[in-house]
């Protein structure tokens, strides 16, 4: 795995990148900038000993075999994990903040295929020195672009190469979920989506006002039964710490569906001052639109412009 990797070209990486809940930022040993190649660098067998961890509150914690990594969601929706490195300075004695390759493999056991398509890269990455250590913080690992289950075996295997000796460390990690950081009655609720993930959160909608379509979209002709529904969408106050977003408008534009018809609404006893079912659904995983509102309460009326002269 270690030579394929090595005749691969240097790579910036792993676009799909960020921190669950959100992107890491500089740390204490951030070396700066990434670079986009690193020259002259030992191509030799590495000799060093490689520590792989993390530095949580200026402090790093080497990782052990048998211990418990949570992955963390990326801005696109991919799955990574997050590790700090550490190597002897002698792996570039001559510079403070080295430009260093690192050589990424996610192995697993024989037959094993959660990392299908996320065996390893190659990135070019700025370390940093801290007294007699190289530091090369928050490499990110895509594992995926789904879901990582629960106690996912993983062997993390990486080479760091500087210009004077290379580092090498494995260790065997077993694949968590991110930590619940919100409510028990909100990590409970069901998700949706894939690369932008949402949470369901039960809500009520007020209708405001009924008019006409063309009032409010041109995808209905204006002489068609349609009409725009406005609402006002509340969250359950039940579910008031699972998103600091509690009130917003909506409107019958149901997952681009298009409007409800007046005789779907009168079927419906729907006018105005009435109370439907509805949902918000709030981002936690991607870039996405961070909050959609969906009116439940009108899925009947998903086949609008009926009516139309």
């Amino acid at each position: 795995m270690l030579e394929r990797l090595r005749s691969a070209p240097l790579v910036l990486v792993l676009c799909a990148c960020g921190g669950g809940g959100g992107e890491p930022g500089p740390g204490p040993h951030d070396g700066g900038p990434l670079p986009s190649t690193c020259e002259d660098l030992f191509e030799g067998e590495p000799e060093l000993a490689l520590e792989i961890g993390r530095i949580t509150d200026g402090a790093f914690t080497r990782w052990s075999d048998g211990d418990e990594v949570a992955f963390a969601w990326g801005p696109q929706g991919g799955t990574m994990i997050v590790p700090t490195l550490r190597a002897d300075a002698s792996l570039d004695p001559d510079d403070e903040t080295p430009c260093v390759s690192v050589e990424i493999a996610n192995l697993e056991p024989e037959g094993g295929t959660a990392f299908e398509g996320f065996r390893g890269a190659r990135v070019a990455l700025a370390g940093a020195r801290d007294g007699d250590r190289v530091v090369v913080q928050d490499v990110f690992d895509q594992l995926g672009w789904i879901e990582i289950p629960r106690d996912t075996p993983l062997e993390l295997d990486v080479v760091v190469r500087g210009r004077r000796a290379a580092a090498h460390g494995r260790v065997a990690l077993t694949i968590v979920p991110p930590r619940p950081a919100i409510p028990p009655e909100c990590e409970s609720l069901p998700t949706t989506g894939s690369g932008c993930r949402y949470r369901i959160v039960p809500a009520t909608a007020r209708v405001v006002r009924i008019s006409e379509a063309s009032e409010g979209s041109a995808q209905c002709p204006a002489a068609s039964d349609a009409r725009f529904v406005e609402t006002e969408v509340t969250i359950d106050p039940a579910y008031a710490a699972c998103t600091t977003v509690t009130t917003r408008p909506g409107s019958a534009l149901v997952l681009q569906q298009y409007l409800p018809s007046s005789a779907c609404l009168e079927s419906l006893g729907v006018v105005e001052g009435s109370t439907l079912d509805a949902e918000l659904r709030v981002i936690f995983a991607g870039t996405c639109s961070p909050v959609l509102e969906q009116i439940t309460g009108l899925d009947a009326c998903g086949d609008a412009c009926v009516g139309t002269p």
